[in-house]
Parts: C-alpha cells; structure tokens; sequence
C-alpha cells in the first residue's frame, strides 16, 4: 500500500470498515483501535462457537479483492478473539487476549506474493 500513497490508504480503510459494519448487527460496536486494528464488541455472543460465526463472516467479506483508485488490492486480516468473562472481567484483559489470539493467528495465515 505504500507505493500508493496515505490517501489511498485512508480509502482503503473506508472500504474496510464499510464490510466490517456489515458483518454485525444492531447493536454490536465496531471501532478503529489504532492504526489498521479494529475492535468489535458482541454483546450477545458468549461462546467460542458463536465467535467463530461471526469470524468467518468477516473473514470471507474482508478478503475479497479492493479496488481503490483504478488498482485491485488484496489483504488479510488476523482475527482474534475474547470472550467475557472467561478471557477477562475488564476491557483492558479482553483486549489483551484478543491481541495475543490475533498475533497466534497471523502465524497462521499464508503470506500472499503479489509477485
């Protein structure tokens, strides 16, 4: 992305965060963490098995291809989750395991050559 430039970037994430919106439902919360992390807080769901739904919605809309300013763009996206109260009793604690899931789950994804 950076031979394109900050401001495709940004339109990047707009795009982004345009697909992640629609894979949640009234009443869930997505925000822009810092940088290109994003929190999604689902307050109905309290199971692995429900996280993992809601996982491979985004996975399967976040990964099909952009197209910003004229160029097809394909990224991943490291998804990790925490589930309340067995992963943490505060924010600050489910984020931490979100994070510590989402770096187990960068080791696992196949990095893409665009070579």
């Amino acid at each position: 992305m950076t031979e394109l430039g900050h401001a495709a970037g940004d339109k990047l994430l707009l795009q982004f965060a345009e697909r992640l919106i629609t894979c949640i439902r009234y009443g869930d919360t997505a925000c822009r963490y810092g940088g290109d992390e994003f929190v999604i807080m689902l307050p109905e769901i309290d199971s692995p098995e429900g996280t993992a739904v809601v996982t491979e919605k985004l996975r399967t809309q976040l990964s099909r291809p952009y197209v910003v300013d004229g160029t097809a763009i394909v990224i991943s996206a490291s998804i990790g989750t925490s589930i309340y109260p067995a992963d943490g009793k505060n924010c600050s604690e489910l984020i931490k395991q979100a994070d510590v899931a989402m770096y187990l789950a960068k080791t696992q994804i196949p990095i893409q050559s665009t070579h």
